[in-house]
């Protein structure tokens, strides 16, 4: 590991020590870095402001908040989640610079006072009428701050596939579908919103295919839940779903890319 890559670990990485948080989540948030954090990188690299107050909305257990430090490195970077055991998390061992507030994103004024970075990655399909709410976030940045939406788009199987893969994801939206829930794909609404009176700066769709076993072990957690909801023990009852587990750890020793894409859209939006 270089210099480079071992100081991006120390602060992309929160200490794995608080109760309160299930091993369980702590892994799929882990997941998501390792799945995400390259592209996420990337897009930060593209911010042209050196901020004094970088905000991360939605933080989680923190993995965000120390890219965006990393990333940016603005002289105060502030995660914020209403979830108190997820910041009690974040906190520990948080770098210098670094802080974690228990606080609703969708409420503003924000505890910190105004901003010059705001950022949120995979946060707003969870809220409801989130383009009002990214609304709301732009009334809290300073004169040239900058609102940055890192969202899914699409999740795209390749043609013809069949694999356990893709049999997880359509159940997913199935049982999505039945509870009337927000889909997570909200990418293509943010590329075509009106942002004024904010000044789109970027809207870019990257694509993201990554190796088989860093796809299972979400997938597995997913299911450790959504196996329970009543809709799926009657549609899928016994031996369904054990033996897609067992297909999809199959998958996951064979190696290789998993036969999915993930387009995400990555939006850079300025208040003048």
């Amino acid at each position: 590991m270089s210099e480079t890559e071992a100081a991006a670990a120390s602060t992309a990485q929160p200490a794995q020590r608080p109760a309160g948080v299930p091993a369980s989540v702590r892994a799929r948030f882990a997941n998501r870095d390792e799945m995400f954090g390259a592209i996420s990188r990337a897009f930060l690299a593209t911010v042209p402001v050196k901020p004094e107050l970088a905000l991360d909305l939605g933080c989680s257990l923190g993995y965000t908040t120390r890219m965006l430090a990393q990333s940016l490195r603005a002289t105060r970077t502030v995660g914020i989640d209403r979830t108190p055991d997820f910041i009690e998390f974040a906190r520990d061992g948080a770098p210098a610079g670094v802080e974690f507030l228990v606080h609703d994103a969708t409420e503003v004024p924000f505890p910190t006072g105004p901003a010059d970075v705001i950022y949120a990655r995979f946060v707003l399909p969870h809220v409801p009428e989130p383009l009002a709410v990214v609304g709301r976030w732009a009334s809290q940045l300073r004169p040239g701050g900058m609102v940055l939406l890192d969202e899914v788009e699409e999740i795209r199987s390749d043609p013809g596939d069949a694999s356990a893969f893709r049999r997880c994801l359509d159940i997913v939206d199935e049982l999505q579908a039945h509870h009337g829930a927000t889909q997570g794909e909200i990418g293509a609404v943010l590329d075509a919103h009106d942002w004024t009176p904010l000044r789109r700066v970027s809207s870019q769709l990257v694509s993201l295919r990554p190796p088989a076993a860093v796809v299972v072990t979400p997938l597995l957690l997913s299911m450790r839940s959504w196996r329970r909801d009543p809709y799926i023990q009657r549609t899928y009852p016994d031996p369904a779903l054990p033996r897609l587990e067992a297909e999809l750890r199959e998958l996951a020793a064979a190696g290789g890319l998993a036969p999915i894409t993930w387009e995400l859209r990555q939006v850079m939006l300025a208040r003048d």
